[in-house]
């Protein structure tokens, strides 16, 4: 008689025939009785694939149970150490921060704020303080104690969470802001740790916690339409509209399968809502890189074989032009999105000729629509090169004559406007600056100028918003300006972007010094860039002049001066002809 086996386990090739399956099934379906087990009970399956996982569900079956099933896969990995977390280890601890936090007198509507670099226990930070009512803050890590200060004095939060290397910062401006605890990641002299949160029981979470859809989630802080940086105050009914609106587009990646390469900040809007938030609502898991290294991030692409790449231009023209890329196989990619910024229709060809393997599309948002407005389809093959895309779910957009304030139809370069569930609530206690970025109407005016065509692709030409992008970066003209202001030399400053090909936009400043004072264009950028970030140093150079082109009104006339870096660029261009 030929013996036929059932199942065989791959990894042992240990074998079971049908006698032995029916003997087990029996054997778990008594051994439940035996526990008390009842018809209707359910039982849950917590496990990677095996001939026992079949020979519970039978036996539970057998005896009138009910089976569920939940994916064991990983739901973040640190980039650095491999070390894993599942979805039950992330739930596990946004359980025990919430609690924690609960045990601390942490009340609901309360501010945490974020001042580190990525990680995944910034993931369980975030999720935890919003599970319990609270509302999370983001800085940039880079960000001096003078920046970090003047954006806590906006927010006031009750907590700040660090990395140990922006420890001391965090110190100094926790104390000038009456902040009551500085947690962070690692150690450092004079902060708690943020493992002393993660060791809480649990048992403290507050159950019941009654929020609003329409109650704030999250400040983050964008430039806006114009002038200063400007805390976006978005709702939970805002994010969650926004991933759901998302739904086909993050759903492109399978399950327990695939995942997406969190190397874009968290305390970015493109970083932790749609790659942090996305991957763990699309059950995808999230691979964190605790700061961008370009060789890291090929090697990661390769071993956790990413096949979505979501990126910023900068990544992009690096992936088009950097030799490194050969070092690496990157076949497992099939799709690159690029957001933050426009992305060149030339940089798109000939990325997709480099790699091959992978369609270049591009998506459109903005801090203040958390942040999807349109994207790409899920069958990307559809994708029209130079566009960014089709409108998200339930959203309208009409374009605007940015003189008259009249609609235009198809084809026709206007402001882009934007109206949808995931527009956000406005500027914190900044009404003046809420109303002029949303009408009466709702609509939410972009300051982007573009076009639909017939087929509702959404394009982006230009824009009338005066903030700098470099890299995916938000730089407030304004702001660079009040610092150079402060240089006993200078009598007067505009700043504006000087187009790139590798960051988009660099910081240029023109400066007019004071009768009678000297200052080279040497010190001018080393003044800044002791007050600054990293990111808003003058890396497009400094241009003494005897004036700023200005309105009557004395209103930086910044077109004029980006109108004569253009000209200038296409001299140099047409002279290398």
């Amino acid at each position: 008689m030929k013996i036929y086996y059932k199942d065989v386990d791959a990894k042992n090739e240990t074998r079971f025939t049908f006698a032995d399956f029916k003997d087990k099934v029996g054997r778990i379906g008594s051994a439940f009785t035996r526990l008390g087990f009842k018809k209707g009970d359910i039982v849950c399956m917590y496990s990677s694939n095996s001939p026992e996982y079949a020979l519970i569900v039978l036996g539970v079956l057998s005896v009138g149970g009910i089976i569920t099933t939940s994916n064991p896969t990983y739901s973040e990995v640190d980039a650095k150490t491999d070390t894993r977390f599942t979805f039950a280890d992330v739930k596990d601890k946004v359980r025990r921060i919430g609690s924690a936090l609960t045990r601390l007198g942490f009340k609901k509507g309360e501010v945490v704020c974020m001042y580190s670099s990525n990680s995944p226990e910034y993931g369980f930070i975030v999720l935890g303080v919003l599970s319990v009512g609270g509302v999370i803050t983001t800085s940039n890590p880079t960000y001096t104690t003078d920046e970090l200060s003047k954006q806590l004095q906006i927010v006031r939060p009750q907590y700040l969470m660090a990395a140990s290397e922006t420890a001391e910062k965090a110190l100094q401006a926790a104390s000038e802001n009456g902040i009551k605890n500085v947690y962070v990641f690692g150690n450092a002299p004079g902060c708690k740790t943020v493992d002393d949160l993660l060791r809480d029981d649990g048992y403290a979470f507050p159950n019941g916690v009654n929020i609003s859809t329409q109650e704030v989630a999250i400040i983050l802080f964008s430039s806006g339409t114009t002038g200063l940086p400007k805390g976006v105050m978005l709702t939970h009914r805002n994010i969650v509209g926004n991933l759901v609106q998302m739904k086909d587009f993050l759903s492109y990646g399978r399950p327990g399968v695939d995942g997406f390469l969190g190397f874009v900040p968290f305390f970015h809007v493109f970083g932790l809502i749609l790659i942090l938030f996305g991957g763990l609502k699309t059950r995808q898991k999230v691979v964190c890189m605790q700061k961008f290294d370009f060789e890291t991030f090929l090697a990661c692409i390769e071993k956790y074989k990413i096949r979505y790449l979501l990126v910023v231009p900068p990544i992009a023209v690096m992936l088009t032009k950097h030799p490194l890329v050969d070092k690496y196989d990157l076949s497992c990619v099939e799709v690159i999105m690029s957001g933050a910024a426009p992305l060149g229709k030339d940089i798109e060809q000939k990325l997709e000729s480099r790699l091959r393997t992978c369609k270049v599309v591009q998506g459109y948002g903005a801090t203040e629509a958390s942040p999807a407005c349109s994207l790409p389809q899920s069958d990307v093959r559809t994708f029209r090169s130079g566009s960014v895309g089709l409108l998200v779910a339930s959203t309208e957009c009409k374009v605007l004559d940015p003189q008259s304030g009249e609609e235009l139809g198809p084809n026709q370069d206007g402001e882009l406007c934007f109206r949808g569930c995931q527009i956000f609530k406005g500027y914190l206690n900044n009404p003046e600056a809420t109303d002029a970025a949303i009408d009466e109407e709702g609509w939410f005016h972009s300051g982007d100028i573009g076009h639909y065509d017939e087929d509702q692709n959404i394009y982006v030409i230009d824009r009338i918003k005066e903030f700098i992008k470099y890299k995916g970066f938000q730089l407030a003209p304004a702001e660079l300006e009040g610092l150079l202001l402060s240089h006993p030399a200078v009598a007067d400053a505009a700043v504006v972007g000087r187009p790139d090909e590798d960051a988009g936009e660099l910081p240029m400043a023109f400066i007019v010094l004071k009768p009678g004072q000297r200052a080279t264009e040497t010190e001018i950028a080393n003044f800044l860039a002791a007050k600054a970030a990293p990111i808003k140093r003058l890396r497009g150079g400094v241009e003494i002049v005897e004036e700023i082109p200005k309105t009557a009104s004395g209103k930086i006339l910044r077109r004029v001066l980006r109108e004569e870096l253009r000209k200038r660029a296409l001299r140099v261009k047409k002279a290398k002809l």
